[in-house]
């Protein structure tokens, strides 16, 4: 058991080393205005092969155990929080050439947060390897501004100087996905997985009141939906029987064709197994997310950052 002990400690500094990253990365771009993405990407990665490396060389008997799987069956139910919103839009037409960069939160007055919204999140384990994993939430956002200094171009509308805009955004994430337990004893569990990261956006801008005083007014609305691959890792470290810590990375990056797309989302959660088939938890995700896409009408770009915080109650046998 001391190499496995030694595989542990290696995972559990790799995932720290990971949310640090994940820290300072968030860190420098809200007080410095830079980004340490591409960076981050490659240290991640390489966290994760250096992982994986220290867990092949062990003996694979040693990788599990035969404790009492508690949690075959997993369902969290709880409220959701987003914070902190950081998005930025450019919409360009064929017509009207490029479109104006816009700040959503800063230049639109579209909310930085969002109220508590439903989350719902669970896993059905096979066995002490392979399990089938889902979440599901969405969330909405509005704002209204008045357009001062410039006007927006956005797809084919022009927003006109003291136009008064309203503006809405609205997501749906549905995830499905498997993973792999590497390593499974009663202190700890490491896995990687994969799966599908499916958004259903939504946006809109109506002028609500035009400068010019006509009766016709100005609306823009894009929605699509992007069935996201994506490639994930994270473990589980009991500091007691009851009590526990979850860590989560998940990662996205493709580029082909007419297409760029790239996607970090990790979480961090303690549960307490409180009764016999409830417990409770909280946590928080750090989230980022960037896509440039063109079809035959439009090419569009969205950056996107918050920070999450989940409060749940689950149900598990």
């Amino acid at each position: 058991m001391k190499l496995l002990e030694a595989e542990a400690l290696l995972l559990v500094f790799s995932m720290l080393v990971v949310a640090l990253l994940l820290i300072c990365n968030r860190l420098a771009n809200n007080c410095l205005g830079i980004s340490m993405m591409n960076n981050f990407n490659a240290v991640a990665l390489i966290v994760v092969g250096v992982s994986l490396l220290s867990a092949s060389n062990a003996n694979a008997q040693a990788h599990y155990d035969n404790h009492e799987l508690k949690e075959t069956f997993s369902l969290s139910i709880g409220g959701y929080r987003q914070v902190k919103h950081d998005t930025k839009i450019r919409l360009d037409s064929r017509e009207l050439g490029i479109g104006t960069i816009i700040d959503l939160e800063d230049g639109l007055k579209v909310d930085k947060e969002t109220g508590s919204i439903f989350r719902l999140d669970g896993f059905y384990r096979f066995n002490r390897e392979h399990r089938v994993e889902w979440s599901w939430y969405g969330s909405k956002r509005e704002g209204v501004s008045e357009i001062i200094g410039t006007e927006l171009q956005i797809g084919d509308e022009i927003f006109e100087i003291g136009d008064i805009v309203e503006s809405k955004t609205r997501l749906d994430v549905v995830k499905v996905g498997w993973s792999w337990s590497y390593i499974n004893v009663e202190p700890y569990e490491f896995y990687i997985g994969a799966g599908l990261n499916i958004n259903n956006s939504k946006l809109s801008f109506k002028n609500t009141l035009s400068s010019g005083g006509g009766t016709e007014l100005e609306e823009f609305t894009a929605d699509g939906t992007l069935p996201l691959p994506t490639l994930t890792f994270g473990g589980r470290i009991n500091f007691s029987e009851d009590w526990m810590l979850k860590v989560r990375y998940e990662l996205f990056a493709l580029s082909i064709g007419d297409y760029d797309g790239r996607l970090q989302q990790s979480h961090l959660h303690f549960e307490h197994n409180t009764f016999e088939n409830i417990g409770f938890g909280a946590g928080v995700t750090n989230y980022m997310f960037n896509v440039e896409a063109e079809d035959d009408e439009y090419l569009g770009e969205v950056e996107s950052t918050y920070l999450g915080l989940f409060l749940y109650m689950k149900t598990y046998f």
